[in-house]
């Protein structure tokens, strides 16, 4: 049995990395991404998010962008020193086509019902992103 999974990322390395563990899962099903901010802006973390289902062969699982600041703050530029600038490391990846139309166009209705997975997947992604706070809090005392 497979739980359905919608992930929150802000496709960075770390992100990429748990969306192919994802969509590897015999026990999970990916059914729908949204992005926000972080790692990367909103909206580079969908067009990663984009190129990266359709490396994987996953092109029909709906991306929605999401906010591009957060609530108590503004977007402060990612981590270009951890994941480069275009968010994977700078590898290329093959742009996926028609990646505008997929963004603005996500579908919400095929991502209602999967509250069931929230919860696993934020966990996730949670963890990667605590070892790159700490990491980078290291980094900044060492300097």
């Amino acid at each position: 049995m497979t739980a359905p999974i919608y992930l929150d990322c802000n496709t960075g390395i770390d992100d990429a990395l748990a969306l192919a563990y994802l969509l590897a899962s015999p026990f999970a099903s990916v059914a729908g991404i949204g992005t926000v901010s972080g790692n990367v802006s909103a909206a580079l973390g969908a067009r990663n998010t984009l190129d990266l289902l359709a490396l994987a062969g996953a092109a029909d699982v709906p991306v929605a962008l999401g906010a591009h600041d957060p609530l108590a703050a503004s977007f402060h530029g990612g981590a270009p020193w951890v994941h480069g600038s275009n968010g994977l490391g700078e590898i290329p990846l093959p742009p996926f086509k028609n990646a505008n139309k997929e963004i603005e166009y996500a579908g919400r209705d095929k991502i209602s019902g999967v509250k069931a997975g929230l919860a696993l997947a934020s966990l996730v992604v949670g963890i990667i992103d605590i070892y790159y706070v700490v990491t980078e809090q290291r980094r900044k005392s060492l300097s």
